[in-house]
């Protein structure tokens, strides 16, 4: 019963933190603004993408690039078909995920170790800062913390004993998470190495057979994408694979946050330690010091979210939205000098999804004669030099919006 109390009250303040203030708080820039885009635009045509989003800054010497899976946009078309296009209900879905992810771990330990195990993981993964940021954004790097959570568990439930249905859910699994990410590549050949291992052991080596089907299975949409152009993603992927172990630059990078999910085994490890080699009180000690130390980074009361420039939220890109769709009434376009995103991809997102008066594509900048410029106030777009504004100059400011204490929102009208 008291297990019970603890898991529920933990739960609930884990839910309180992660949608405490979510409207101000979840991160709505470029990349969320490019997935809720591909998803939408399936709503939109009706149409099946079987690609995902661009890696964008991975290109190949030639200049081509691959995609992610588009397993991941279908149930965000399926929310924006249902529920409408704002970002704020995308994201619950998201936060949703995690908080899954947290009972779920809490259950696996419980079942393979000990309860006081479980209780120290759900109390690790619940007040992460970490793992509280991934739960306010879109973005498919962030769906790997729920699929590690899922190949954890499903590598105890497909091998003790050895089930070919439950090593086929593993291999999609393991599928979903490569697709989303090739980050997830470390885990996808960890996962192998161990199914291998445990199968050949119980003399069963054929069942890894099982767990490839799977894989193939995950990433369905993208092989049957490959099949009707040639395997262009899978090309396109090896020639960038072979061109950054060869020399030349690809803008190929890897950085700490494609790893997080890798938290998920991390916590499970660092919770049967504390459950075996250390004294309850000292555990319990060690886990009050870790929620003290973990609280100021959940960042309840900061005004803007993390990933986007001071002085923008999800409100304010709302309120400018608002703004540009009541004055434009003409063809126009948009830009931002807040950060180096210049083209205010999620600026875009709400004029086309939310408001219904989209902005002209982002390569006709020369042919507009109206442009909307995000700024701060100490900016001044005439003297700023980026190919986005140069193409509309000259130009005068013909109308100037206060939006908050940082930021402006200007009319440019070229002369």
């Amino acid at each position: 019963m008291r297990n019970n109390i603890l898991l529920i009250s933990i739960i609930i303040l884990g839910i309180f933190i992660r949608f405490y203030r979510l409207p101000e708080l979840l991160s709505f820039s470029y990349e969320q603004a490019l997935a809720l885009e591909s998803s939408g635009q399936m709503v939109r045509t009706g149409k099946i993408s079987l690609i995902g989003v661009e890696y964008f800054i991975r290109r190949t010497s030639a200049g081509h690039s691959f995609f992610n899976s588009a397993f991941y946009l279908y149930p965000l078309s399926v929310i924006q078909w249902i529920f409408g296009f704002d970002p704020l209900v995308t994201t619950i879905f998201f936060t949703t995920l995690n908080l899954l992810a947290v009972v779920g771990l809490y259950f696996l330990v419980k079942k393979y170790f000990s309860q006081s195990a479980a209780n120290t993981a759900l109390t690790l993964f619940t007040f992460s800062p970490t793992m509280i940021d991934f739960s306010r954004s879109v973005w498919h790097v962030h769906l790997l913390v729920p699929v590690m959570a899922m190949v954890i568990w499903l590598l105890f439930k497909s091998l003790h004993p050895p089930k070919p249905l439950w090593l086929v859910w593993l291999g999609f699994t393991l599928g979903l998470g490569f697709g989303f990410n090739v980050s997830f590549v470390l885990a996808l050949a960890i996962a192998l190495i161990i199914c291998g291992y445990l199968l050949f052991q119980k003399h069963k080596p054929g069942y890894l057979y099982y767990v490839f089907a799977g894989v193939v299975l995950g990433n369905l949409p993208t092989l049957i994408f490959d099949l009707r152009h040639h395997f262009y993603n899978t090309i396109t992927f090896l020639t960038f694979l072979l061109e950054m172990f060869s020399g030349p630059k690809t803008g190929f990078s890897f950085e700490p946050y494609h790893f997080i999910y890798l938290l998920v085994p991390i916590f499970i490890l660092t919770s049967i330690i504390l459950s075996r080699y250390l004294p309850k009180s000292l555990t319990v000690f060690f886990l009050a010091i870790y929620v003290l130390i973990s609280v100021p980074g959940w960042r309840l009361g900061s005004k803007y979210p993390k990933g986007m420039p001071a002085g923008t939220n999800l409100q304010t890109i709302r309120q400018i939205s608002s703004l540009i769709t009541q004055d434009a009434h003409s063809d126009y376009e948009v830009a931002s000098i807040l950060d180096g995103e210049t083209r205010a991809e999620n600026l875009r997102y709400f004029l086309s999804y939310v408001d219904g008066k989209p902005s002209m594509p982002s390569d006709k900048y020369p042919d507009a004669k109206l442009l909307y410029v995000v700024s701060y106030l100490d900016q001044d777009p005439l003297t700023k030099h980026v190919w986005e504004l140069d193409s509309i100059k000259p130009a005068k400011i013909s109308q100037e919006w206060k939006i908050n204490k940082l930021i402006k929102l200007s009319k440019l009208e070229k002369l």
